[in-house]
């Protein structure tokens, strides 16, 4: 089997702005800059991508050759490993012909599309940390500030937690919708702000601030921080990815707060946009999701695409299919461990959607009711 092109003896290079670096757990990644964004890379990828960066445009053969000089696979063998790694660099506008253009080979197979979609609008691209001063002044107190925020959302927690459980239904009669709107979106964008000002104080640099459609119908709003990836350290990222989450909650309190203090329609408003911002935190922290909660903990454990490895083994498994080559490697304790993450998952997944409808059903009922 051999790999082809328009152009058999066309010179393929790297893209400008094209790096590879090590990320968590000393992991190779290799950054898109067309794309902005990062792929992991195996071990015969990155030996390809060192040739690629190394010496002057070479084909696609030669690159062949000189991996069969150092292993002892058949040519033939070496291009079939080699071809899919090719085609995801053309795929992602990453490889480049002498002509300057990118290289269009000719491979079986589609294009690759992301599993979750995301239609977006740019509102500003600082590419840098943002708020650099306050970000200083932030950390020469740190200890103080750190503990201030935990303690506050400590408390908020309890009280949140009270007021949900003890709601009744009728508090959701005659909201304020428009308020409601408001009061959402003002939440959504402190979410992201809250991620973006976490970020800069690690330094990282933010390529992008936006507004989109997640599958294409959701309006979402979102802060491009993919070069956390380059931090080393794993509790750093863990508090960039839970910053939302953390503001979630605290947000969630003074709602919860607030809502004491009013009656009549603000208060049916503060009952659902409070429930509301229950509802996002979970949400937010669902390891099933690409969420805030899954990247912690891809952060924490020192893992990249930890999620798409415990669905593949849990459903190979419980479908009684052989493992892919890259998780065969795993010992049982590991694949158990994967498993029973992916299992748990699925659970709270379930659970929060039965707990949505079961709001927007008590929210329905209540609204009519007053209506009535």
């Amino acid at each position: 089997m051999s790999t082809e092109s328009k152009t058999p003896s066309a010179r393929l290079r790297l893209a400008d702005g094209v790096e590879m670096l090590m990320s968590l757990g000393n992991i190779p990644l290799l950054y898109a800059p067309s794309r902005r964004k990062y792929f992991r890379l195996s071990s015969l990828a990155v030996e390809v991508t060192e040739i690629l960066q190394n010496g002057p445009a070479t084909t696609a053969e030669s690159i062949a050759l000189s991996l069969s000089d150092r292993y002892s696979e058949p040519l033939d063998h070496i291009k079939g490993k080699l071809k899919p790694f090719l085609t995801e660099l053309v795929e992602q506008g990453v490889l480049i012909s002498n002509a300057g253009e990118p290289h269009q080979l000719q491979l079986a197979g589609g294009p690759t599309r992301s599993k979750f979609p995301l239609l977006r609008c740019a509102l500003w691209r600082p590419d840098g940390p943002v708020l650099q001063p306050l970000m200083k002044w932030i950390r020469t107190r740190v200890l103080l500030f750190t503990g201030a925020v935990v303690g506050l959302i400590s408390i908020l927690a309890v009280v949140t937690i009270i007021t949900f459980t003890t709601k009744s239904v009728a508090g959701y009669a005659n909201p304020q919708w428009f308020t409601l709107a408001c009061l959402l979106t003002l939440h959504t964008a402190l979410h992201e702000i809250s991620h973006l000002l976490m970020a800069s104080y690690f330094g990282v640099k933010i390529r992008e601030l936006g507004v989109g459609l997640l599958y294409l119908f959701i309006p979402v709003a979102y802060v491009d921080r993919t070069d956390g990836y380059r931090l080393e350290s794993r509790t750093q990222s863990a508090c960039i990815a839970l910053a939302g989450p953390a503001f979630d909650i605290s947000a969630a309190g003074l709602s919860a707060i607030a809502g004491f203090w009013v009656t009549g329609a603000a208060s049916a408003t503060l009952s659902i946009f409070f429930a509301s911002q229950i509802f996002i935190f979970l949400a937010t922290v669902n390891p099933l999701l690409p969420s805030d909660g899954y990247h912690a903990i891809e952060a924490l454990a020192g893992q990249l695409n930890f999620r798409q490895r415990a669905f593949t083994i849990l459903l190979r498994r419980i479908t009684f299919r052989p493992l892919p080559s890259h998780v065969r490697h795993l010992t049982m304790k590991q694949e158990l461990f994967y498993a029973v993450y992916a299992g748990l998952a699925v659970l709270f997944t379930s659970y929060l959607f039965w707990m949505f409808v079961k709001f927007v059903w008590a929210v329905f009922f209540a609204v009519k009711g007053h209506a009535l």
